[in-house]
């Protein structure tokens, strides 16, 4: 149903191309089919711009793999909605690989999807993946005030040792 025309492996995300009609090209010299381009990017989602490898599942959700991990875009529901429903595979989901290598994907006769990545190969089994129910950590590094940088030495607060950030500090 799709085809993927471009990846942005210079920073430029992922376009998506949905032809007008199902018609298969005859050769390589034919035009391309009128259709719809869609880029997606970081500002849509992406974790990174950097798309190193991409494939379809037998569901048709596009795999894309970057330098963050594994980002799942679920087809049915731009289908559907023109929504942009993504699912994230990182460290923290047990995706050890984080840094995938170009064009190292690969799906196998039983549904299976590889990919080569800086630490080896990661198989995903479609329906065995667990949801990541942690919460994820926050760990605040700077805080302005009225966008400039505050010497909180002056405010009556204890301040932390190495940052500089106050005790305690209610927001």
């Amino acid at each position: 149903r799709y085809r993927v025309l471009l990846i942005g492996s210079y920073g430029e995300g992922v376009t998506l191309f949905t032809p007008a009609s199902m018609k298969e090209k005859s050769s390589p010299a034919e035009p391309v089919p009128p259709g719809n381009f869609t880029t997606f990017t970081t500002k849509e989602g992406l974790p990174d711009d950097q798309i190193n490898a991409m494939i379809f599942d037998d569901k048709e959700n596009l795999w894309m793999a970057g330098k963050s991990g594994i980002t799942v875009l679920d087809t049915a529901e731009w289908d559907k909605t023109k929504r942009l429903k993504f699912r994230y595979f990182t460290k923290e989901d047990g995706f050890s690989g984080i840094e995938n290598n170009d064009n190292a994907v690969y799906k196998d006769k039983e549904g299976n999807t590889w990919f080569g990545t800086m630490n080896g190969a990661f198989r995903f089994t479609p329906g065995k993946e667990k949801p990541n129910t942690r919460e994820s950590a926050t760990y605040i590094t700077g805080i302005k005030l009225f966008f400039e940088k505050v010497d909180w030495s002056t405010y009556p607060h204890t301040t932390m040792n190495g940052l500089g950030l106050p005790v305690g500090l209610q927001l």
